[in-house]
């Protein structure tokens, strides 16, 4: 078995700047970052997977160039900082899909009646619709099936030849930029809300139709009890709608997948510059 040159201060230094830009990742991306993950194994999986990488980042390395590192508090914490960052926002591209099927689940729960029914999520450790939760696991189990956890791997992997640790001290010492924040909120942010409107849309018009015939038969019948009533026919309808359109979710989902790797390659082209 080779030994790791973890022999001098320098390596110890890159050794130490991998683990947190992997941390970075492991507390944003998905699956990973779900709170019921037991937060030992997940240190115990960002530690391997830093020991895997390692070699060949330090093979890439030069001698002395990360040293300075240490004659500043300042410029060391920041190094931590930017390491940090740059992991949580490839964990963040990634899960986008996974948050819009969450996203969806929510709409159709707010649509069917069941947000007044919340139950408590033992994921999130918070309240949520229980059609909120059945999307959201869904998305990660869709997650997995598509490689996702190999695609933030990957990504945090080619994130080291673009930009070695330490890297983005020099850029932002040289006047230079970790990312561009309209690509970070408004690209991604409306990737999210446009996939969770198309999973959800056919279950909203679905709902909406039965909405108006509900009050077209409330003007015919004024005698009836149309709301006792619509309450049953919105969650026997919603329930339909959703066993209706969850043999499309994979499709939608698989092309968002595409899309959060086609954003990961231009965030690592953006931090080639």
């Amino acid at each position: 078995m080779p030994v790791l040159p973890i022999e001098s201060t320098e390596a110890l230094v890159v050794f130490l700047l991998v683990f947190f830009r992997i941390t970075g990742v492991l507390l944003s991306a998905p699956l990973f970052s779900n709170r019921g993950f037991p937060v030992p194994v997940r240190l115990w999986v960002g530690v391997l997977l830093a020991l895997v990488m390692f070699p060949v980042i330090w093979g890439r390395s030069a001698d002395g160039a990360l040293l300075r590192l240490l004659e500043s508090e300042v410029a060391l914490v920041l190094a931590v900082g930017t390491e940090l960052a740059i992991g949580w926002m490839i964990g963040w591209i990634a899960s986008v899909m996974v948050l819009a099927m969450q996203l969806a689940g929510h709409i159709v729960g707010q649509e069917i009646g069941f947000a007044i029914g919340e139950v408590f999520d033992p994921i999130s450790e918070g309240q949520s619709a229980i059609t909120t939760q059945l999307f959201f696991t869904l998305g990660l189990v869709l997650f997995v099936i598509l490689g996702g956890t190999q695609l933030v791997v990957d990504a945090a992997n080619q994130s080291f030849t673009v930009l070695p640790p330490g890297g983005m001290v020099a850029a932002i010492g040289a006047g230079g930029a970790l990312l561009d924040p309209e690509f970070l909120v408004v690209d991604t942010g409306n990737d999210l809300f446009r996939n969770g409107l198309r999973i959800a849309l056919p279950g909203m018009v679905g709902l909406m139709l039965a909405t108006g015939a509900m009050a077209i038969l409330a003007r015919s019948v004024p005698e009836m009890n149309v709301f006792i009533l619509g309450f049953t026919i919105r969650i026997l309808l919603g329930l339909f709608t959703v066993w209706m359109i969850l043999p499309l979710v994979g499709e939608v989902f698989a092309a968002g997948m595409q899309v959060s790797v086609e954003m990961l390659d231009q965030l690592l082209l953006m931090w080639r510059g």
